[in-house]
């Protein structure tokens, strides 16, 4: 639409968590190091489009880069929720608020 770079402001709202949990390395052993690249591949792969957006247009400002602090169900088909997902949905939406 003919805006410089600098004057975008850009804050993003992610449909899953947007912050790797601690983990111990002392205290796991395989699986939990296999269960760990998991949670690696995952965090990065739903965060991948937002690093590629930063390094194109370094002169943007993506100022906040929000999700939940769990991971949200995922359907394909239908596209509904049951009363019990629902309001399931919305208890963890009023605890990340």
């Amino acid at each position: 639409m003919g805006y410089e770079e600098h004057d975008i402001i850009i804050d993003t709202v992610m449909s899953s968590p947007t912050f790797l949990p601690k983990f111990d390395v002392e205290s796991t052993n395989a699986f939990g190091i296999m269960n760990r690249s998991s949670v690696l591949w995952r965090y990065y792969k739903n965060l991948y489009g937002v690093m590629r957006a930063k390094v194109s247009h370094s002169h943007v400002n993506f100022r906040h880069v929000i999700g939940p602090t769990y991971d949200l169900p995922n359907k394909i088909i239908p596209i509904q929720f049951g009363l019990e997902e629902t309001n399931k949905l919305i208890e963890h939406g009023m605890r990340d608020a």
